[in-house]
């Protein structure tokens, strides 16, 4: 789902920041090239009561030192490839 969300740096902020649940975020690896950049990273949030992981990939585009846009893909670290996708 895209969302075409739009925000300026202090509403981004404050967003992520008093998201209900958030905990932890962790940025495992990124690169860069000119104006576009990538990032793994892990995150970790409460929901009832119980811990939740995720993994994230991020793709950012950036012009004037400022994220035009991005685009992030989120899965649930527990979530299982489908059956017959795995040669093991």
């Amino acid at each position: 789902m895209h969302t075409n969300e739009s925000f300026d740096r202090d509403t981004w902020v404050r967003l992520n920041a008093d998201y209900p649940g958030f905990h932890n975020f962790v940025l495992l690896d990124w690169v860069a090239n000119g104006d576009r950049a990538a990032g793994r990273a892990h995150v970790t949030g409460v929901s009832q009561g119980q811990v939740q992981h995720f993994e994230v990939a991020t793709f950012i585009t950036v012009r004037d030192q400022l994220i035009i846009d991005m685009t992030e893909v989120w899965t649930g670290v527990e979530e299982t490839a489908p059956e017959g996708t795995r040669p093991y």
